[in-house]
């Protein structure tokens, strides 16, 4: 019972803190599988006119919760930090995947890592 206690205790991935002691990779709740988290799937289906449909549905693999036992860390990424230059209106590009983001915009950058590949960066 303690480990399922402990466990619910995570955040999930929306609730996640990056910090230095945790280098801005939290460990967090298992993310589901079959729904990536959303907690909702679309199941295509098809009318006898041959019309086609699409049904948003609760998650059977996590009950629309979004996570399954378990825990994970936020980033699967676990490369060295690699130096970037940022530009004169704060835009970097990331080394990683090449996408350029803001270093303000708290939705790409958690401060050390790009948050759409989880790579760690150097600002220079």
């Amino acid at each position: 019972m303690i480990c399922d206690v402990r466990q619910h205790m995570l955040p999930t991935r929306d609730e996640a803190e990056f910090t230095e002691e945790n280098d801005h990779n939290p460990q967090i709740r298992k993310i589901c599988p079959e729904c990536k988290g959303c907690g909702k799937r679309d199941i295509k289906g098809e009318l006898p006119d041959g019309t086609r449909t699409w049904t948003l549905t609760l998650c059977k693999g996590c009950a629309g919760k979004g996570w399954v036992e378990g825990t994970q860390k936020f980033f699967e990424n676990d490369s060295e930090a690699m130096p970037v230059k940022v530009s004169a209106m704060g835009y970097v590009q990331c080394p990683c995947c090449g996408w350029k983001f803001s270093i303000k915009d708290k939705h790409r950058w958690t401060g050390r890592r790009h948050i759409r590949c989880g790579q760690k960066i150097m600002l220079t």
